[in-house]
């Protein structure tokens, strides 16, 4: 769950049950929505390999991802910059800032963070790093996300075999055009593209030869050989029927802080208890998850 930003003060608890609220149907949405949106192997490898800005924009992945975060409680996402191993997505209008009147001055995004990792972690399956470049709450006139990719789970799913005889060809061998269309079955054609992505992603030279992160990738296939990609339809067939979990699961967020407050969870109290409530949602990942566990506290009370 994101670490979701709260007034230090505790601020008053009308602000502080609105929030709660609010953030409770976020996080529900977004964990409905990453859930029901596992990426094909293909569909990613074909997003990491369009390097140039003007195509990923109109990548179906991209497009589905921007979709799905405002589908979400996101806002319509824009990728607005690309390079190596580097993501950086716009929100132009974002809604999550609206949830924070009470904190000025700050990032308070942590929602779309989490979820901008999440989706490239969880449904794409690669490791990154996720931080707010700019914040409209911090009076920036957008909020910008900069994704990071880790190298070697990049790596990983970028290969498919034909690109994997490449590698093995350049190291046991050395460059050789001849060599390489025969060891990969490739024309020269299909080949040279997948040279200048090897070159993109900094594993080859301008040499044409092995970088050290080209030779540490080749060790690791040996011992490590590709697997057998899943073959399943993408979730943008299916985007109907993820809009409908997503929008089912902020009502039942909904439905569960409404029987909170009718069962006198600790909601209520001086500025002291607000504060610790405060402090526990946080320690727990988020709102929601702290809502979960105070239920079955008390149920096992009971």
């Amino acid at each position: 769950m994101s670490d979701i930003p709260v007034k230090e003060d505790g601020g008053s608890f009308a602000q502080m049950m609105s929030n709660f609220t609010k953030l409770t149907e976020l996080e529900a949405k977004i964990s409905s929505g990453i859930q029901t949106s596992k990426i094909p192997p293909k569909e990613v490898r074909k997003f990491l390999k369009t390097t140039e800005l003007d195509d990923l924009i109109h990548n179906d992945l991209v497009q589905f991802m921007c979709q799905l975060f405002n589908e979400m409680g996101l806002g319509m996402m824009q990728l607005t910059e690309t390079r190596c191993f580097r993501y950086q997505f716009t929100a132009p209008g974002c809604p999550v800032c609206s949830l924070f009147p009470d904190i000025p001055g700050k990032k308070v995004c942590a929602p779309t963070v989490d979820a901008l990792t999440r989706f490239f972690g969880e449904n794409m399956n690669i490791t990154a790093n996720t931080i707010e470049l700019r914040c409209i709450n911090m009076g920036d006139p957008a909020c910008e996300y900069q994704v990071t990719l880790k190298p070697l789970p990049t790596y990983q799913v970028l290969f498919d075999e034909k690109d994997d005889a490449i590698l093995r060809a350049i190291a046991e061998n050395g460059f050789s055009e001849a060599a390489i269309m025969t060891q990969a079955n490739l024309s020269k054609e299909d080949m040279e593209k997948r040279l200048d992505i090897m070159r993109h992603y900094q594993l080859l030279d301008h040499r044409q030869a092995l970088t050290s992160a080209g030779d540490v990738l080749y060790k690791f296939l040996v011992a490590n050989p590709l697997r057998e990609d899943e073959d399943f339809s993408p979730p943008w067939k299916e985007m109907a029927q993820i809009r409908d979990v997503i929008s089912k699961s902020s009502s039942f967020a909904q439905a569960m802080v409404e029987i909170a407050e009718e069962e006198k969870l600790p909601w209520e109290g001086d500025d002291a208890e607000i504060v610790d409530l405060r402090d526990k949602a946080k320690s727990k990942g988020g709102f929601a998850e702290f809502l979960a566990s105070e239920m079955d506290d008390e149920e096992e009370e009971g």
